[in-house]
């Protein structure tokens, strides 16, 4: 079973199928093309993507509907060969896509979410692309409120 080392949770088994692959790299970070989920109960409905290349590239994610619910996101011809997603509606096409956006956290401010450039992935194939989307850059930092799971107290 491979491994990464992440600075962030140490040493990560996991499947082949687990991996996400981005063909063309996430934008600014093109050696960045495969990607590992890592959920962690505490922080749902966050996630982190950890880069199999790079263990100190750690990404912390949202579900698109958890940062804005509807939003309506939008695919162009070349996010679409990306994944090999073909032409088919997106809105019934929702289980077989992920969308989930990256998330920035700051220690005053609240976290945001980008918007502009969701992570879409196809569960057929985990190909997944960073597709821009046609809105203005104030979805950049889109200001999000996600209740973030909790233990119950002993």
């Amino acid at each position: 079973m491979p491994s990464v080392e992440s600075n962030l949770f140490g040493s990560l088994s996991f499947e082949e199928d687990q991996v996400i692959q981005l063909r063309s790299g996430l934008p600014g970070l093109p050696h960045s093309n495969r990607l590992l989920p890592v959920s962690q109960q505490t922080i749902e409905p966050f996630l982190f993507f950890q880069s199999i290349e790079d263990p100190a590239l750690t990404l912390l994610a949202v579900p698109l509907a958890v940062a804005k619910s509807d939003f309506e996101l939008h695919l162009s011809a070349e996010d679409r060969r990306e994944i090999d997603f073909g032409s088919g509606e997106i809105r019934r096409n929702m289980t077989e896509l992920g969308v989930f956006v990256l998330v920035s956290v700051g220690d005053d401010r609240v976290p945001t979410a980008n918007l502009l450039a969701p992570l879409v992935i196809s569960f057929r194939n985990q190909l997944a692309v960073q597709a821009i989307q046609p809105v203005d850059e104030s979805y950049l930092r889109y200001p999000i409120e996600a209740t973030v799971a909790r233990e119950e107290p002993c």
